[in-house]
């Protein structure tokens, strides 16, 4: 493969099991980048900026999930400050990882307008009532969910932008193995 890096995004809803699907690329060598991890790590390393933007010292990231899914404008202060951070940190990373396979999780691939970036994007997907569940044991409140999912584009939008769909309506077990072979065509 030389120097040719074979670039995946793996994208979806909130909670549909992105990154139980990273952790089958991880264990089957490739090289993962976690969007949520990185944004976890900007908010961290911004986080005064982030306290002005809400006007709130001390400010946690649950916080701000709940602020931005009921109040437009700062969603937009939020995400125009805190998505070019983001997207330079993740492409910076690429550019310096000397790895033939890397996977980059992010819920917004399509939305900020990165699947150009890809050589191939799958999409994770689940029932609706499966995310819901996830997201609540991660406590979650049942309008912020729905405020989440809505902000995202539709499942069937992102079933149709990607070129491989990983359906997670089954076990853990079940999704492991169908990973396990994408991984396998993949590096064939």
């Amino acid at each position: 493969m030389g120097n040719k890096k074979f670039l995946i995004g793996i994208t979806g809803l909130p909670g549909c099991g992105k990154t139980e699907v990273l952790k089958v690329f991880e264990e089957e060598g490739f090289f993962i980048i976690e969007g949520d991890k990185i944004a976890h790590e900007i908010f961290e390393e911004n986080r005064e900026e982030i306290e002005k933007i809400f006007n709130k010292k001390g400010i946690t990231r649950k916080e701000v999930a709940e602020i931005i899914f009921e109040n437009l404008e700062k969603k937009r202060r939020f995400e125009s400050f805190i998505h070019p951070l983001l997207l330079e940190r993740i492409f910076g990373l690429i550019q310096n990882i000397n790895f033939p396979y890397i996977v980059v999780e992010g819920t917004l691939l399509f939305e900020l307008s990165t699947e150009e970036k890809f050589d191939l994007i799958i999409t994770v997907t689940s029932d609706l009532s499966s995310i819901y569940e996830r997201m609540k044991k991660k406590g979650f409140k049942e309008d912020i969910i729905k405020s989440m999912i809505n902000s995202c584009f539709s499942q069937d939008e992102k079933i149709k932008r990607a070129d491989i769909c990983v359906d997670n309506r089954g076990t853990l077990s079940d999704l492991k193995r169908k990973v396990k072979r994408l991984c396998k065509m993949i590096k064939r």
